[in-house]
């Protein structure tokens, strides 16, 4: 049975193949999110659950907005990329 920590997991494993395989971004998606940063009109954080080697965060940071991604592997990969990543969901949150 899969947990939610064997998903984070799983990304880590396949962040750089799959930022390969989603390089190309298609026309809807752009549109997505040109509405989302037109409709947030400002600045904040994006928590983007497999973000690749950040072919959307290229929209976004035009936008204003930081990213973030679940999986560390993912903003490790953002960060090579150049991107700023703010690091990850568990690095965020308060530990409780």
């Amino acid at each position: 049975m899969s947990t939610d920590r064997d998903t984070v997991q799983s990304y880590d494993a396949v962040a750089a193949e799959y930022a390969a395989e989603a390089a190309a971004m298609p026309k809807w998606v752009a549109t997505e999110i040109d509405a989302f940063v037109t409709e947030l009109a400002g600045s904040g954080k994006v928590l983007e659950i497999g973000s690749g080697g950040g072919r959307d965060a290229l929209e976004l940071r035009s936008g204003g907005f930081r990213r973030t991604d679940i999986s560390k592997g993912f903003v490790e990969l953002l960060r090579k990329c150049g991107f700023e990543a703010i690091g990850t969901v568990s690095e965020l949150l308060p530990h409780q």
